[in-house]
């Protein structure tokens, strides 16, 4: 299917009412498992452990005694859909994440350590004589390194975090004598071949079963099982910085709103990237923009988005047409321009899918918080998937009216993925990578 231009014609107001109704109950559909009481439990429960852990982290390693934990990712925001698996987290060092801890250097060449500089990247130097020697081991040439950088020596992977997750880990499953069936690496995985560890709750009464965990970058991630689901936690450390202005220039924002809301809230967070390159990351503006401030009509059109997204990377596992964050980034571009009055999901449906064929078709996309980072810079059979991608919810809208339906809805978007997909040749994807 070719991708092409929404005509002026997009349908009586009686066919975008109905087309509005159908994607609204196909997003609520999705998101039953995500609206109820058990969710909420399973939320509350998956905290409650990772607050078991970091404790023993904290035992063992005191500089990473953290200050928060800050519930992030789309369960959070309110844009979760499918079922309840995943949950993310950011944890607060809590010592360098006091005023005055340290300052960041914007790094003045285009590379440090091989790695491409990019805009939003910081390095961070640490302000107090104490600090300095009590973080030694951390730095590497005056700079902090990101504490889930694994090297290649051992001593030095048992340094990190996520190891200390790991160890905390094994440390709790001794204390449980659920040791036996443990495959531990240290520094890098461990998971059970058989049952797993019972990890309470600091509650005392809720039973987890922790199935692995893996060190990552930048990321370590624990994999729960509680109630029946398999659940995915992903914890990130990061650094709270309060001089916003030394990292955050208001004219890079899109729109005065959001620049305003990043000010106001007086901090930002640094979260590992590469070698001693921390990200500066605008999550908790995001996440409180996402679950309150966006226009519903929005919200739901971007839960759509994913929807349809997951069952193209279903298709082709190795490949997904947007990533979820492509996908809020074009949404909120929408939500700041959008000047319709009366606003249904067909109409703004109809401009945010002509807006992202624009963003593959001339442009990067900009990120809503620094116009100077940009996605998209992709391979051209990339751009083809995510035209084919496009094409298809355009000829999903189309043909969703003839029979006003969910069931008639889900069986058109079904075929209009798998015909759209077929469109897309993969293997010449590969040829260009390998050539």
């Amino acid at each position: 299917m070719a991708a092409k231009l929404l005509n002026d014609s997009k349908g009586s107001s009686s066919s975008d009412e109905l087309f509005s109704h159908l994607v609204e109950q196909r997003v609520l559909s999705d998101r039953r498992n995500i609206i109820s009481d058990r969710a909420d439990k399973i939320a509350e429960v998956v905290y409650r452990s990772v607050i078991v852990i970091l404790d023993k982290v904290s035992e063992l390693e005191p500089r990473f005694t953290v200050s928060e934990i800050l519930k992030v990712g789309s369960y959070f925001e309110g844009t979760k859909i499918d079922k309840i698996d995943e949950f993310d987290f950011l944890v607060v060092i809590k010592e360098l994440s006091k005023s005055g801890a340290i300052h960041i250097n914007k790094m003045p060449g285009p590379y440090y350590e091989g790695y491409l500089k990019e805009p939003g990247m910081v390095q961070i130097k640490l302000q107090d004589d104490d600090l300095k020697m009590k973080w030694k081991k951390y730095v590497v040439d005056n700079f902090l390194i990101g504490f889930q950088q694994l090297r290649d020596t051992h001593k030095w992977r048992q340094n990190m975090f996520g190891s200390f997750v790991l160890e905390s880990i094994k440390i709790i499953a001794k204390t449980k004598h659920e040791w036996k069936d443990l495959v531990f690496d240290p520094g890098s995985n461990m998971f059970y071949y058989r049952g797993g560890l019972t990890l309470l709750s600091n509650s005392g009464f809720e039973r987890v079963i922790l199935k692995a965990a893996e060190v990552r970058h930048p990321n370590t991630v624990l994999v729960l099982e509680y109630d029946g689901s398999e659940i995915s936690v992903d914890l990130s450390s990061a650094i709270r910085y309060d001089r916003v202005e030394d990292c955050f220039e208001a004219g890079d924002c899109v729109d005065e709103r959001l620049a305003a809301a990043v000010l106001d809230r007086g901090s930002i967070l640094l979260v590992a990237k590469q070698g001693t390159t921390f990200r500066i990351t605008f999550t908790e503006t995001e996440v409180k923009f996402m679950r309150d401030e966006i226009h519903g009509v929005h919200k739901l059109i971007y839960m759509y988005l994913k929807y349809i997204k997951s069952l193209y990377a279903k298709i082709i596992p190795v490949q997904q047409p947007f990533s979820s964050y492509m996908l809020k980034m074009v949404c909120i571009h929408h939500d700041i321009r959008c000047t319709t009055e009366n606003k249904t999901v067909a109409k703004c449906l109809d401009e945010v899918v002509d807006l992202m064929t624009d963003y593959c078709e001339n442009g990067d996309l900009q990120n809503v918080f620094n116009t100077r980072l940009t996605y998209l810079k992709i391979y051209d059979t990339e751009s083809e998937y995510r035209l084919c991608m496009l094409d298809g919810l355009r000829t999903i809208k189309e043909f969703a009216v003839e029979n006003p339906t969910e069931a008639y809805f889900i069986e058109v978007i079904q075929d209009v993925v798998e015909q759209s997909v077929k469109t897309y040749d993969i293997s010449r994807k590969y040829f260009l990578e390998v050539g």
